[in-house]
Order: structure tokens, then sequence, then C-alpha cells
């Protein structure tokens, strides 16, 4: 069994749901504090023990790739400065991890995307993620990421990231349809079920952020067959293996945030306020204050 050494980011997509800012700014680069979201990505996979990553841009998000490059003039003027640390978690990204970028031309899907990153995974398996979807450790839990490949040397099967979800919002998810328990937080799938209307889902347990998948999941989007809107949608390659490979779902420990998602991106920046031992004080205090109003 080879081990999980790579990973790929979808960052091609227009980020529409929050224009008019993703007009001139990737919402993958929007800042949770002072962090862009990409970061927690990146550092949740060399968490993970993952170092090699492929990062799937839109020629229109060709700015990303500077913030990656080094700036020697901002080194130069933070080291005379003494605030070198400022750039630590950056710095420590990039010195330890190899990122790769590959565009998407035609916008055909995540499928499409997928398939472009092919010459740098080859034949090993990997794990997907969306740029947007940040999974942060809770109560020592793992990173998410690292929970999949966990499940993987257990199995030798694909893997896809799950989390419970309320009856309320099921219909937003592609839900899954479990099949035996494997372990504990571990089902087998025997199928999927896109937006099921309330009280019609097979499970609560819903398909999203984290994938792991093996180098198959290249032909078998190629056979795939574009939906109504001309896209060629990766969780449906996923799905010809259920009968093949295998496929199961993690329900992981980490909390899963969409920042595609105006409110989720609004608790994000609080709850990990609240983290932070250099604003958590002042922070509490004006939401308290702000509560009484």
């Amino acid at each position: 069994m080879k081990e999980v050494k790579h990973a790929v980011i979808l960052m091609a997509g227009k980020g529409t749901r929050f224009l008019p800012a993703t007009k001139g700014v990737a919402k993958e680069m929007f800042p949770v504090g002072n962090i862009p979201a990409v970061m927690f990505q990146l550092q949740e996979c060399l968490d993970s023990g993952i170092k090699e990553v492929v990062i799937v841009l839109s020629k229109q998000k060709k700015d990303i790739i500077k913030f990656f490059q080094r700036d020697k003039s901002l080194e130069q003027v933070l080291k005379v400065a003494g605030k070198e640390s400022l750039l630590d978690s950056w710095r420590n990204i990039i010195d330890n991890m190899n990122i790769h970028f590959t565009f998407q031309g035609k916008m055909i899907g995540s499928g499409g995307a997928i398939m472009t990153t092919k010459k740098y995974v080859k034949d090993n398996p990997f794990v997907i993620l969306f740029g947007d979807d940040v999974c942060v450790p809770q109560n020592g839990s793992m990173p998410a990421v690292k929970e999949l490949i966990e499940v993987y040397k257990r199995t030798g099967k694909y893997v896809l990231g799950a989390l419970k979800v309320s009856d309320d919002v099921v219909s937003r998810y592609g839900v899954i349809k479990p099949g035996v328990q494997v372990e504990d937080k571990v089902v087998e799938v025997k199928g999927f079920v896109e937006k099921p209307k309330k009280g019609e889902q097979p499970s609560n347990l819903a398909s999203l952020a984290r994938y792991l998948v093996l180098p198959g999941i290249y032909d078998n989007i190629m056979k795939l067959t574009p939906d109504a809107k001309g896209e060629y949608l990766f969780p449906e390659a996923i799905g010809m293996e259920i009968n093949g490979k295998g496929v199961v779902a993690c329900e992981f420990g980490a909390k899963y945030y969409d920042l595609g998602n105006k409110l989720e991106f609004i608790k994000c920046s609080i709850e990990l306020g609240l983290k932070d031992e250099e604003i958590r004080a002042d922070l509490l205090t004006y939401l308290k204050d702000f509560s009484k109003q």
C-alpha cells in the first residue's frame, strides 16, 4: 500500500457568494485573523505528513502564486525592525512543502480541475481539499486529513470526510447511504443522495470537506457524463468505486467551517479570535458588551 504524500487543493472557483470582494481578491486569500484561508489547508496537510501539494487555479487567480514567493525586500525590512517572526507560519509552509500550480481553463467542474493534476500526482493516492473549507482540530483531535489517512491505512479504500448534520440543513449536502459500521466513526458507503429533501435522506451523514482517493480516480473521471451544466463532478467518480475498491466515510473530529458562506466566515473569525491569546480578552469583553445592546 502506497503512502499518502500528495494533496490537491481546488481553488479555481469564482467565489460569487462573496462578490464584489472576490472581484479583486480570491476568497481563498481572505484572512481569518491575519492568516489567509489557504494557509489553514496547507498547514493541515503539513501536520498530516503531506509535503507535495498541487493547487488548481483559474487564470484569473495568478496573483495567488505571488503569495508563495519570497519577497526579499519585505524580509529585510522585518529583519531590521526585529519582526521576522511575523512570517514564521508562512515560512514554515514554503520551506517544508513543494507547492505546484496548475490552471483549469474551461470551467467544467471539479472533475476537470482534478485532471490537471495528474502529471504531479501520477499513480499515487492523494487527498482532495476545497480552498474555502477549513477544518480546525478540537480538544486534541487529529487534523481531518490525518484522520482520513489513518482510515485508509487500515482499510485500503477510498475515504470520504463526513459530518453529521441536522434535518434542517440536510438538503444542502450530498448525503451518504450507509452500509455496515466498519469501526467507530467509520462506515461503509453504499451510495449517495444529492441534496435530499428533509425527511427523505438515507442518513444525516454528509460527505464534505475532505476526500482521500486512489489513482484510479483519473480513469473514472474520464468515464463521467457531464451534468446539465456541462460539469464533471469527481464525487460521481468516487461513487464508481462503491462496488470496486470500496468507499468508506470517516466522521472526522475537527470543527468544519465553510468559508464560502458569509455567516460561517464570520463565525470562524470570531471563534479562532477567541483562541488567540493576543486578542482573546479584548474580543471577549467586546462580545459581552455588544450582547447587552
